[in-house]
């Protein structure tokens, strides 16, 4: 096969797949933050189906895949630094579970009677019941919040590169003209 064979083989693949559908990426994020809320908001009343969903996203990593190579465009790629709203979406879906988790653990079932013995004799009286719910649910949302806080710095690198890159976007302003230099 010669070159320009190859190169309109090419061409040709490229312009069918402008015909396909164009992929949504919309409908892929909110399956897996709905996926991560089944997860983590009901991980107490069934601990086994951590372990299933873990199988489906195998699964429709593959189908993603073949939807992908076959069936879709690709998408086109943008430049961001976050995952927007949804990391929103999921710090509320995180905190929510806390306080489902908290509930089905150590009130709708007997779960936590064998961890914390001294609970079991809290269950009896309903305003007990919700003190404890929120005592816990506090101490909780606080570990949360550290974690969230002590894990979510960023590393010496990133943050190097970005300086890095800040200071050089000053400089080409100040030669070109777009901003005065400072003074010496």
């Amino acid at each position: 096969m010669s070159r320009k064979e190859t190169l309109d083989e090419i061409i040709e693949e490229e312009l069918a797949e402008l015909e396909l559908e164009e992929v949504e990426t919309f409908d892929d994020y909110l399956e897996m933050i709905m996926t991560f809320g089944y997860i983590t908001l009901f991980a107490s009343a069934f601990p086994l189906g951590t372990t299933i969903t873990s199988l489906f996203i195998y699964l429709e990593t593959k189908s993603d895949m073949f939807k992908f190579e076959r069936t879709a465009r690709r998408p086109f790629s943008k430049k961001c630094h976050d995952i927007g709203t949804w990391e929103i979406a999921l710090d509320i879906l995180t905190i929510m579970s806390v306080f489902t988790n908290i509930v089905l653990c150590c009130y709708a079932s007997d779960q936590i009677d064998y961890i914390l013995p001294w609970l079991k004799g809290m269950k009896e009286d309903s305003s007990t019941n919700l003190l404890t719910i929120f005592g816990i649910e506090h101490v909780m949302v606080f570990l949360v919040g550290l974690l969230r806080v002590t894990l979510n710095t960023e590393p010496r690198w990133l943050r190097i590169f970005r300086e890095r890159r800040a200071f050089k976007s000053v400089k080409r302003q100040e030669r070109e003209g777009l901003i005065k230099q400072k003074a010496e």
